[in-house]
């Protein structure tokens, strides 16, 4: 039932979902978006943007913050944000007094150093930071093999990007050189992989092992065995009668807070979808193409579909999980994404499967 701009009553875990997310008290500072920054680390830019894209908190911030964007350029320009490949080598964004805990929890050591890499860090040893366009001069590698060579010694956090605007042609350093305390801080991985997840789960408040490795891009095994853990240490509840073993961090069932009514536009790799990748795909199946993903109220349940180009692209459909809500939220549903794909140079061609 619809009140005005309230949704009464919701599952008391959704409420605490979205409040953890900042969907439903939004950033209004730079104090608070700072905050809410290092509670969703690593935030990633938008699914399909530009190389040198910011992270975006989009629909989270507010009042004198800003544009989340333009925040957050703000904050890497003074490198209080800082680019690496955290969660399954995606390229993200932390705040640096985590960067310790998030290096030792996400790296990816390369068991031999071969040829390739050698000469790539031998050439940051001799000449300092190189731009891709230097290293390349340096080394006389081609740039698929050599930028290949230069991802995967990001995802061993051995090799930089000191990613502070825009700019395509960044520098590039050798990360022990750059963020000396952040190297030598915490060997650990496993327990830095544990205090990771629970500030995870915390944000997500109801979390399954397939939601984990979803998100972080680690393997389903560690992540069943460190949900395990933090349950036998308090720090979350099992739920019962699920067939991939779920958890929840404590909720108030007498909780009984109102949700913003909203219809939001969200990207693939927007920490409230991320979790949720695998069970999207089977409520709409494989073989859809989405280009974005729909927030109704306190739910992710709906999809935007059409093939992504860089070019400007239509979309094909839109697609609600629930018929009641399709009809009922339609023009809503509509406005909402022809924000996100305004016209003319885009299309909205179905809605629900009729043509528009």
């Amino acid at each position: 039932m619809r009140h005005g701009w309230q949704v009464s009553n919701p599952a008391p875990w959704r409420a605490q979902r979205l409040a953890a997310q900042g969907l439903s008290t939004k950033a209004d500072d730079e104090a608070s978006y700072v905050e809410l920054f290092r509670r969703l680390q690593p935030v990633s830019p938008v699914a399909n943007s530009y190389p040198g894209s910011p992270p975006r908190l989009e629909h989270r911030v507010d009042g004198p913050a800003g544009e989340d964007g333009r925040l957050a350029d703000e904050l890497r320009a003074s490198h209080r944000l800082i680019k690496g490949r955290f969660f399954g080598g995606r390229v993200s964004y932390v705040h640096v007094e985590d960067l310790p805990l998030y290096t030792a929890a996400c790296r990816r050591p390369l068991r031999v150093i071969n040829e390739l890499h050698a000469k790539i860090l031998r050439a940051f040893e001799v000449s300092g930071p190189l731009s891709p366009r230097q290293l390349r001069e340096q080394t006389g590698l081609a740039h698929r093999p050599l930028m290949a060579a230069v991802n995967r010694l990001e995802e061993a956090f051995l090799v930089c990007e000191d990613q502070t605007d825009d700019a395509w042609d960044r520098p590039l350093h050798l990360f022990e050189r750059e963020w000396p305390a952040a190297w030598t801080a915490m060997t650990d991985a496993v327990e830095a992989r544990r205090q990771v997840l629970l500030r995870w789960a915390h944000c997500n408040v109801r979390v399954s092992v397939e939601g984990a490795a979803s998100s972080t891009g680690w393997p389903q095994r560690e992540m069943r065995q460190l949900l395990a853990r933090l349950s036998e240490e308090g720090h979350l509840q099992p739920i019962e009668a699920t067939a991939d073993p779920g958890y929840t961090v404590p909720v108030d069932a007498r909780d009984h807070r109102q949700v913003p009514q909203a219809v939001r536009v969200l990207h693939r790799d927007d920490p409230l979808v991320r979790p949720l990748l695998p069970q999207l795909q089977r409520t709409y199946g494989k073989e859809v193409e989405v280009l974005k993903y729909l927030l109704i109220d306190d739910d992710v349940a709906g999809i935007v579909c059409g093939h992504w180009r860089i070019k400007p692209h239509d979309v094909d459909d839109i697609l609600i999980a629930d018929p009641d809500t399709a009809r009922a939220r339609r023009e809503e549903i509509l406005a909402a994404v022809t924000s996100a794909y305004p016209s003319p140079e885009r299309q909205i061609l179905q809605y629900a499967g009729e043509p528009l």
